[in-house]
């Protein structure tokens, strides 16, 4: 438990460091850094894997790397900037969109980890608890009904947070279904 913990404290922490990147510096520049980070992170997941020792990246790794994930090292991270990259290009022109597209992922999913974890006692799903889904889905309505009106966040806080039922990988569902519920809401 404390490893994911430790892992969505930082899902938490570098997502928040995305919004705000995507506030300050704009759609445009984020999408260019953001492309940036991911082949670097990519390249030096594929020199990892062949056996390069970088003390530091080892230690970030193992403090908060899944074990099912030493095929590809810092995966999670990688599937993180593709899911960011992808609802950028899509939501391009709204930046509203693409900031409460990205929310559930950012707070919701890290939300509904460490309290499924934590108290979970309903399994809905694959692990998946009643507790923690109830969890992201209201983490993620608050801080979309920041931006948006009460009935739109809520719909698209569960349209979010639902997609982590689905076979895919949650990283890239779970902002687009947001996105899209968004679109169709305002």
């Amino acid at each position: 438990m404390n490893k994911e913990f430790r892992r969505q404290f930082l899902h938490f922490f570098f997502g928040s460091i995305v919004i705000l990147a995507i506030i300050f510096f704009g759609t445009t520049n984020f999408l260019i850094a953001n492309s940036l980070i991911l082949v670097l992170g990519y390249l030096l997941s594929l020199q990892i894997k062949k056996g390069l020792k970088l003390p530091l990246i080892k230690n970030f790794l193992d403090y908060a790397g899944r074990s099912i994930e030493k095929q590809i090292p810092g995966k999670g991270a990688l599937t993180f900037f593709v899911g960011t990259l992808i609802t950028g290009i899509v939501f391009y022109n709204n930046q509203l969109i693409f900031i409460g597209a990205i929310i559930p992922l950012v707070f919701g999913d890290s939300t509904s980890t460490i309290i499924g974890k934590a108290i979970g006692k309903i399994e809905i799903s694959g692990g998946k608890t009643l507790e923690g889904s109830t969890a992201g889905v209201l983490i993620s309505f608050l801080f979309l009904s920041v931006l948006f009106p009460l009935s739109t966040a809520f719909i698209a806080a569960l349209a979010g947070m639902a997609m982590e039922y689905l076979p895919i990988e949650d990283n890239y569902t779970i902002p687009i279904a947001t996105g899209i519920a968004l679109m169709l809401l305002i």
